[in-house]
């Protein structure tokens, strides 16, 4: 199977963009190649990283999530376009196990995660680290009410049906590419990673996680804060 490693990336995320790259650049998978979709404000990132690494840079958009929607989209043309089997998508905070592709492809599915974590406000109001994914509790038609991991499907080592993930490490087959876009709805908080889960769904495929890829997120350094771009009506 042949599989296009990309990430959108920006200034914002710099301070991790050394061990990203080391990673993506040391993966074991023997059939892989690298696109990384620069939307950073200025081109000074792109011009550091053009003669280093396989880079396109998009024309900066003010809103955060059609940053990231329209970065995603060109990754997608590329796989059609390119004759690749799989998009391996990553973020540019989320570092991989190095034999991540051969350990998802080996299930066979078109559409599957690894897990990584991050703080979240739950339900009761408190802000815990909690995992990037989460699950049906009843399902209508292609959505209905979703969970959290329980500990359980988190730390026993498992392949789950879950409903979506976030996009720090997802492997989706070109064949739900082909027929779905990366998109988003300004009214509705959730970002595109939510939505192509939901659109596969209605496409007739399903969304699958492997515990066992467990990532590192390098987020407790960001310089931002979403809830800034909310403020200031950039989100």
């Amino acid at each position: 199977m042949k599989v296009l490693v990309g990430a959108p990336i920006s200034d914002l995320h710099e301070y991790c963009l050394d061990e990203f790259i080391q990673r993506i650049k040391s993966l074991t998978y023997g059939n892989y190649s690298i696109l990384l979709i620069d939307n950073s404000k200025s081109k000074e990132l792109y011009n550091k990283l053009k003669d280093i690494i396989p880079i396109k840079r998009i024309k900066y958009i003010k809103e955060a999530r059609k940053r990231v929607t329209t970065a995603h989209n060109l990754l997608r043309k590329h796989v059609l376009e390119n004759n690749y089997d799989y998009l391996l998508n990553l973020d540019q905070d989320t570092i991989p196990p190095k034999n991540v592709i051969e350990t998802l492809l080996k299930h066979n599915k078109k559409f599957i995660s690894g897990l990584y974590f991050g703080h979240h406000t739950i339900e009761t109001g408190e802000n815990r680290i909690m995992p990037f994914a989460w699950i049906f509790t009843e399902k209508k038609g292609f959505w209905g009410k979703v969970r959290y991991l329980t500990d359980e499907e988190v730390f026993k080592p498992q392949l789950l049906k879950i409903a979506f993930a976030g996009a720090g490490c997802l492997l989706i087959h070109k064949d739900i590419l082909n027929k779905i876009k990366f998109r988003y709805d300004p009214k509705i908080e959730a970002w595109d990673d939510r939505w192509i889960a939901y659109d596969a769904y209605k496409e007739g495929f399903e969304v699958f996680l492997d515990n066992t890829v467990k990532c590192k997120h390098l987020y407790l350094n960001r310089p931002f804060s979403y809830k800034d771009f909310k403020e200031q009506g950039e989100y």
